[in-house]
């Protein structure tokens, strides 16, 4: 029962009342009856109702934007009377006299990356049009894009995934260096050359050997991203940490997301940052791995 009333001058009457939040969007039929009196009889209307809901767009992007870097932006669709995130919903994209047409995911979300070529605040308009049972909604997330710091040679050999690179060609040099150190002592010369594993040779549920628990944390990453390479293909070498964020974000389920912004941000200050990282750190993002490994298991049906 939505409300009851009583009919005024002219048997005109006003009933207020509110659609639950558990109500799906979509045509309903209003079914009015007026009761029976001394004087008349009962009757009854059924008018056509339409109900309807706003929607909101939550509106995420890198922390730094730079010219000539490719930078990831994100929105997720809301249903604001219920928080539930809205499937295969139409999003238009407005930046630099540019427009792009997106569809959300079944978890309301949309991405996508663009290289700004120059400097200077730009706006990123999200559009969600009206259509049949949701209202429009239009959000716009503000940037600055920035100059990128001139980047030092041990800043880029440490950058992720680079840093993979340079373990194993260190491992390379010292396995040339102990073959022609032998040299010497022996008649021929024997090259031993240690090559980086390749994934297939990469043990998941093998114990990790560190000596820091920064160590730690970018060794936890790096297994972690591999195994996510292996099951999503999209998931290339030369994404940054925040770009293999997002596309994760796409795959696991909803209420996950602190968890994984967490493990990346973890392996930024452990990678990057002059910050010391201590056993709760790395028993946290130790736990965020195994939870994320089961999730996207979960998700594949592995």
């Amino acid at each position: 029962q939505c409300g009851l009333g009583e009919t005024h001058l002219l048997g005109l009457f006003n009933i207020s009342c509110e659609a639950s939040p558990e109500l799906e969007v979509g045509d309903y039929q209003l079914v009015a009856h007026t009761l029976p009196s001394r004087g008349y009889g009962e009757s009854w209307s059924d008018p056509p109702i339409r109900i309807m809901t706003k929607l909101d767009v939550n509106l995420t992007s890198d922390e730094s934007v730079y010219v000539g870097r490719r930078a990831t932006f994100s929105a997720i669709v809301i249903d604001s009377s219920n928080g539930e995130p809205v499937a295969e919903k139409d999003v238009l994209v407005n930046f630099d006299e540019t427009e792009m047409k997106l569809e959300t995911d079944s978890r309301g979300r949309v991405y996508f990356r663009h290289t700004f070529k120059e400097e200077g605040g730009k706006n990123i308009t999200f559009s969600v049009p009206e259509t049949k049972y949701y209202l429009g909604k239009n959000s716009t997330l503000s940037i600055d894009v920035q100059i990128p710091p001139a980047p030092s040679l041990l800043s880029l050999l440490t950058t992720f995934p680079y840093s993979i690179l340079l373990v194993g060609s260190i491992a390379i040099v010292i396995g040339l260096i102990f073959a022609l150190g032998t040299r010497r002592n022996q008649p021929e010369l024997i090259i031993v050359q240690l090559k980086p594993p390749l994934d297939d040779d990469i043990d998941f549920d093998s114990p990790l050997s560190f000596r820091t628990y920064e160590e730690g944390v970018v060794k936890l990453f790096n297994r972690f991203f591999r195994k996510a390479k292996r099951t999503y293909p999209e998931i290339e070498d030369s994404l940054t940490p925040r770009e293999f964020e997002y596309i994760l974000l796409t795959k696991i389920p909803s209420g996950s997301e602190f968890a994984l912004d967490d493990l990346v941000t973890s392996f930024e200050v452990a990678e990057y940052g002059n910050m010391k990282l201590g056993k709760p750190d790395f028993d946290r993002c130790e736990a965020t791995v195994q939870l994320m490994v089961e999730l996207i298991d979960n998700e594949t049906g592995d």
